[in-house]
């Protein structure tokens, strides 16, 4: 229903407090690189690299409200972080074409096609069980990874690094 022209995701924790390693950015990354590197990695895979990007601090602790400029004129947003520690986590995107969306937010995933709006059923699975039984199954198979290839994560991590450089100068390049 036509290429997408507007991709939002957010991603939200409060602050961890149960381990030290996680404030110190050295160690984990700080937000950006520990909690919104699976959104960032997920518009790289969906949408390839952008032509452009920005981004700015969206709270107090370790946030970020992102935007990706693509040649096709598409607009990506990536908002989270790690706000105040009783923050609930959540997780959601829309993503949007001229005659279309999906949506997921508190765990319902939605789609309208041609102003026909419906619910769409998820089927159940536990993603970190079907993520290490696959590296299990690549060890004992001595086969190499076919999903989640490492270049991919470096594209990943070197957009992400560009995405916390811009936000630490408040949205320049």
């Amino acid at each position: 229903h036509g290429e997408p022209d507007a991709c939002m995701m957010t991603r939200r924790a409060g602050y961890p407090q149960w381990s030290e390693w996680l404030s110190q950015p050295e160690c984990s990354g700080g937000a950006i690189l520990d909690l919104l590197i699976h959104d960032i990695d997920q518009a790289v895979k969906l949408f390839g690299q952008p032509r452009a990007v920005s981004a700015v601090s969206d709270g107090d602790i370790d946030t970020m409200r992102a935007t990706l400029r693509y040649a096709s004129g598409l607009k990506v947003q990536i908002e989270g972080g790690w706000y105040a520690p009783e923050t609930p986590f959540s997780a959601g995107f829309r993503i949007q074409s001229p005659d279309a969306w999906l949506s997921f937010q508190d765990g319902i995933l939605q789609q309208n096609v041609s102003g026909q709006e419906e619910m769409v059923e998820i089927p159940e699975h536990q993603e970190y069980f079907e993520q290490m039984k696959y590296f299990v199954e690549c060890c004992r198979n001595h086969a190499a990874t076919e999903r989640c290839l490492p270049a991919e994560s470096a594209k990943a991590v070197r957009l992400a690094n560009l995405l916390k450089a811009s936000r630490d100068r408040n949205g320049m390049k």
